[in-house]
């Protein structure tokens, strides 16, 4: 099983339309959030942002799975479509809830299924489904379900696993545990600390806390899904080199990991 992390930013990516954040006025750059996880059999695409085409060719993607119904996991799915690379019933994962949004509840992307661009393949969350030699484990999280529910998935490949929660409210048991059973787990890290959104109480943990409830866990635990206003998306900050210093790490745009199984 091998990840290549496409987008490593949160959904609208970094730079932010508009923006003087340090962050942003520094020329940092970094895609919205999406890994490619490939098997012997498939490249299965984890979210299309709407910048997806500049970190993945579309005509090397078998299939997609989505986590939740946030434009930023989901607006790529655009170019899918007639007016881009018309894709011919190209799978689509997701859950009931999703599914059922996609080809009801917005008509822009009911066209998409009307036209069989894509063809809706309804999961159910926190139970597993086979999907190109893998084992695929979507997880149910807390997080603000407007249209849709949400998920964090958890890939398995006999021995070798890895986890991907770009998005979540606070940490569950369940969602804990899937991290803890893997060997790799690239996890929400939207804020290091509400100060970037003027004290306000935004859901998501900060890193701090994240790096709390994990310290001591034997799973190579990356951050993703950085605001723009989140310092750990510039390598040259001290908030940077406290994560890496505490044993964890920030992922980057076009990462790749490779998990062998024993």
């Amino acid at each position: 099983m091998r990840i290549r992390v496409l987008g490593t930013a949160q959904d609208e990516g970094i730079p932010r339309l508009d923006c003087e954040c340090n962050q942003c006025s520094a020329g940092i750059v970094r895609h919205g959030p999406a890994i490619a996880v490939e098997s012997n059999e498939k490249t299965i695409l984890v979210d299309a942002p709407p910048d997806v085409k500049q970190t993945i060719g579309l005509t090397t993607v078998d299939c997609i799975l989505l986590t939740h119904a946030h434009v930023g996991h989901y607006g790529g799915l655009f170019y899918f479509g007639r007016e881009g690379y018309d894709a011919e019933r190209k799978p689509l994962h997701c859950s009931e809830r999703m599914a059922t949004w996609l080809r009801d509840g917005n008509k822009a992307y009911h066209h998409l299924v009307a036209r069989e661009n894509v063809e809706l393949c309804p999961f159910v969350p926190d139970e597993p489904f086979e999907l190109g030699g893998l084992t695929c484990h979507p997880i149910s999280v807390p997080h603000r379900n407007e249209d849709a529910d949400t998920v964090g998935f958890r890939f398995e490949e006999n021995d070798s696993s890895l986890t991907y929660i770009p998005d979540i409210d606070y940490w569950t048991q369940k969602a804990e545990r899937a991290v803890r059973k893997s060997d790799i787990a690239l996890v929400d890290g939207t804020f290091y600390s509400m100060a970037e959104v003027g004290g306000r109480n935004v859901p998501h943990p900060t890193i701090p806390e994240t790096m709390e409830r994990f310290e001591g866990c034997e799973t190579d635990l990356y951050f993703t899904h950085l605001n723009h206003t989140n310092p750990v998306a510039d390598s040259s900050t001290p908030e940077y080199r406290t994560v890496v210093e505490r044993g964890f790490e920030v992922v980057s745009d076009l990462q790749v990991f490779s998990l062998k199984y024993v």
